[in-house]
């Protein structure tokens, strides 16, 4: 689908305003995010992506095909991210009109090196990302994981070691080993922990009834989840 790259046409401000309700009432699924040229037809907006298309963007999956959009005149487009797509430069640069990403250090991250984006929304106000051990040994506090290994996504180290900062755990006391989606390494003993969302009710089966969880939020790190983003002059 083609990005739009027309100049907008002026809309009053309570026609914004009335579009603004109209999205947060009938796509109560559904996040605003910045709409251009409303007065003349349909907008084009581009929502890029962090990572792959997953469940955590089924409020626009199910507006869109609710026709919620439609009726307001928008035309979503979603980009999946990936491995080798940097979400936030797209959206700095004007390539797509708003962000999604799962965590925020990322943006946070963007912003503090001078890059203009901005969080707007966020799915979660309290993030679910948690560490998973088992009771055969158990980490219920962040002091538990001195001595262990503890394995996490690469894209969530900074968690880990922003983690040991706050609890004053230095990082060269726990080993810090790579891993997926697969909790493999926890079960086969090969870790003490493995790193995931509370939410991923799928995925935490394998752990059985012998699960401990340590939620990030719970052990001091607290972060918004499912963050929504645009550049300044998007949200201005």
């Amino acid at each position: 689908m083609a990005e739009h790259h027309s100049t907008p046409s002026p809309v009053s401000r309570r026609k914004v305003l009335e579009y603004g309700a109209a999205l947060g009432g009938a796509a109560a699924m559904s996040s605003l995010i910045s709409v251009e040229a409303l007065g003349a037809g349909t907008a084009k907006v581009n929502m890029q992506l962090g990572w792959l298309a997953s469940n955590g963007i089924l409020g626009e999956v199910v507006a869109k095909r609710m026709g919620y959009y439609k009726e307001l005149g928008i035309d979503l487009n979603v980009t999946p991210g990936g491995p080798g797509v940097d979400g936030v430069a797209s959206v700095a640069a004007g390539r797509a009109q708003v962000g999604h990403l799962s965590s925020s250090p990322s943006l946070m991250l963007a912003r503090s090196a001078g890059i203009p984006v901005k969080a707007f929304a966020a799915g979660y106000q309290k993030h679910p990302f948690t560490y998973f051990s088992l009771k055969k040994n158990p980490i219920r506090t962040p002091k538990d994981m001195v001595g262990k290994t503890i394995a996490t996504q690469p894209t969530a180290v900074i968690l880990l070691r922003a983690l040991l900062a706050k609890n004053g755990i230095a990082e060269d006391q726990v080993k810090i080993v790579k891993m997926g989606s697969d909790m493999a390494q926890l079960t086969t003993g090969r870790v003490a922990a493995v790193t995931g969302w509370m939410t991923n009710t799928n995925a935490l089966k394998i752990l059985g009834k012998d699960r401990v969880d340590m939620m990030l939020w719970d052990a001091g790190i607290q972060l918004y989840a499912n963050v929504y983003y645009a550049s300044d002059d998007m949200i201005a």
